[in-house]
């Protein structure tokens, strides 16, 4: 078979009809990529609770180095892998929120009515203060991130210094 490719896109004006209709279509991706969004993350954090319990065992903290690199590195893994996830989420949320924000544009809807706090200041500024969440979900993957790769290290190191103490000490042959 040949190689089938889509057909270019209609460019041109649309129907305020459509692009309503358009419009309703792209809340509803807005809501949906959001919860989306949140289960990611929420499932990020209870992985992270969950590993960060795997290094205390019966209220003790493991002793055990080869568990403890592992552990490290199964989180730091873990860690970059659900970064990447929440930053293709996000940037499908992203775009979706500007389809919804080129939409109100298009069909002339008044700054007071826009669902996009871009096209409405006011509402960006009576409701959205603070940080951003859409900043602060991907710099907390990247704060684990950080987190597993010094406990990964320090395990290493702590891992190296005991082999080298073992050797030293029971098999040197001196």
């Amino acid at each position: 078979m040949e190689n089938q490719t889509n057909p270019p896109p209609v460019i041109g004006k649309c129907d305020s009809k459509v692009l309503t209709e358009q419009l309703k279509n792209a809340v509803s991706l807005v809501a949906s990529e959001d919860r989306i969004v949140w289960t990611i993350f929420g499932v990020f954090l209870a992985s992270q609770g969950v590993l960060i319990g795997c290094f205390f065992r019966n209220g003790e903290f493991i002793g055990h180095a080869p568990a403890g690199l592992f552990l490290s590195l199964f989180g730091l893994v873990l860690s970059v892998v659900w970064l990447f996830i929440q930053w293709r989420a996000l940037g499908h949320l992203n775009r979706y929120d500007d389809l919804v924000r080129r939409l109100e544009v298009e069909l002339k809807i008044s700054s007071e009515f826009c669902i996009s706090t871009w096209n409405n200041p006011a509402a960006r500024k009576e409701f959205l203060s603070g940080p951003s969440v859409r900043k602060i979900m991907p710099a907390t993957c990247a704060t684990f991130i950080g987190i597993w790769l010094l406990s990964s290290i320090g395990w290493f190191g702590y891992v190296c210094f005991t082999a080298l103490r073992w050797l030293q000490t029971s098999h040197c042959g001196c």
